[in-house]
C-alpha cells in the first residue's frame, strides 16, 4: 500500500522518439517496489503511433501532419493545446517527459509540458534524447538546451534533465537502454512504497532551490548503482539515495540536500543500490558540445563551392514546360 501520495507516475511521450521509446510501457500496472504509469501519447502526426496504443491514451494535434525537424512549424499550435493536453491527460505529483532534442515536435512540446509542470508545484523529470547526424539536428539539440535553461530562469523553478546523446559511442540501441532503465528506476523511486521517504522529500530534491543555496537553474540527473560512478559526479546538490536494506551505507557524496529510502521488498530481478544525483556541473560543457558540432556543419558548408553546377551548354532545344527532349 502507497505511503504518500506517490505510487503513480504521468508519463509523457512527445513526438516520434518520445512516442517509440515509452511506448512499450503502455499503462503499466502495479508491481511491488515500482509506481504504476499513467501514459500519453503526443505528436503532431499520427505517423508514429502504433495500433496498439489506444485512441484514449493519445493527443495529436488537429489541423496538422508533422514538423519535419523544424521546431518553429507548429510552435504557435503546441503552445496553445498545452493547457487542453494536460487538462485531458492528467498530470501526478511525479511526472517523466520523454523527447528528443533534433526533433521538430518533441522538442517543443516537452519543454512546454515541463514548464507548465513546473509552474504548478509538480515533479517532473525530462529525458532527452540528443543527436547531431545534421546541422539541423544540431541546431536543435542546442536550441533545446538553451530552451529548457530559459524556462527555469523564466519560471524560476530548476528544471531538471536526464540527458541522453546518440553519437558514435554510444548507439541508438544503448541510448534506448538507458532511457527505459532510467524510466524504471525512477518508477521504483517514486513507488510510493519506500521506507522513510515521503512526496516533500521528493519534490525537495528536484525543487533544490527551496532546500539549498542554490538558485534555480537548469540541472543535469545521474542515475547509477554504481559507487564510484556515483562519485564521480561534480558537485552533487541534491542526492536521493534507493538501498536495499538500512545496513547498506549512504555513499560519500556531500551534497547540500539528501535523503535515503528503503525497498519495501525486492523484486524479481532488481538488486540495485541506486544514487539519483542531481548537478548543475556539466551544462555548460553539454551546449558546448552542441555549439562545436554546428560550428563544424558551418565550416563544411563554407567549405563547399558556391557555383551552381550547370549541365546546360546553351545551345539545347527546351520545351516550354523546361522539358529538353
Amino acid at each position: 500500500m502507497s505511503n504518500s501520495v506517490l505510487g503513480k507516475i504521468a508519463l509523457y511521450g512527445c513526438g516520434g522518439c518520445g512516442i517509440n521509446l515509452v511506448s512499450g510501457y503502455n499503462n503499466t500496472m502495479e508491481a511491488v517496489g515500482f509506481a504504476t504509469l499513467k501514459t500519453t501519447y503526443v505528436d503532431s502526426s499520427r505517423s508514429n503511433i502504433k495500433p496498439e496504443l489506444e485512441e484514449k491514451d493519445c493527443y495529436i494535434l488537429k489541423g496538422v501532419d508533422g514538423s519535419g525537424k523544424v521546431r518553429s512549424e507548429n510552435y504557435e499550435a503546441i503552445r496553445e493545446n498545452v493547457k487542453e493536453l494536460l487538462l485531458t491527460h492528467t498530470p501526478e505529483v511525479m511526472n517523466i517527459v520523454v523527447f528528443s532534442a533534433s526533433g521538430g515536435t518533441g522538442s517543443v512540446f516537452g519543454p512546454l509540458i515541463m514548464r507548465e509542470l513546473l509552474d504548478r508545484g509538480l515533479g517532473a523529470v525530462a529525458i532527452v534524447i540528443g543527436s547531431t547526424e545534421c546541422k539541423r539536428s544540431a541546431e536543435n539539440s542546442l536550441n533545446l538546451i538553451k530552451s529548457l535553461e530559459s524556462i527555469s530562469q523564466n519560471i524560476t523553478s530548476p528544471l531538471v534533465v536526464s540527458m541522453n546523446i546518440n553519437s558514435k559511442e554510444r548507439s541508438r540501441s544503448m541510448v534506448d537502454k538507458d532511457v527505459v532503465s532510467n524510466i524504471d528506476r525512477l518508477m521504483a523511486l517514486a513507488s510510493g512504497q519506500n521506507g522513510e521517504m515521503d512526496s516533500k522529500d521528493i519534490l525537495n530534491w528536484l525543487a533544490f532551490h527551496q532546500v539549498t543555496t542554490v538558485d534555480p537553474q537548469l540541472a543535469l540527473l545521474e542515475i547509477t548503482d554504481n559507487e564510484d560512478d556515483a562519485r564521480a559526479v561534480r558537485n552533487p546538490i541534491a542526492v536521493a539515495n534507493l538501498l536495499k536494506d538500512t545496513d547498506v551505507p549512504d555513499p560519500e557524496l556531500y551534497p547540500e540536500y539528501a535523503f535515503t529510502a528503503y525497498y519495501p521488498a525486492t523484486p524479481d530481478g532488481w538488486d540495485q543500490n541506486l544514487n539519483f544525483i542531481i548537478s548543475t556541473d556539466g551544462c555548460d560543457e553539454l551546449a558546448e558540445k552542441f555549439i562545436q558540432e554546428v560550428n563544424r556543419y558551418e565550416e563544411i558548408a563554407k567549405s563547399r563551392s558556391s557555383k551552381v553546377t550547370n549541365a546546360l551548354k546553351g545551345n539545347e532545344k527546351v520545351e516550354d514546360e523546361g522539358m529538353i527532349l
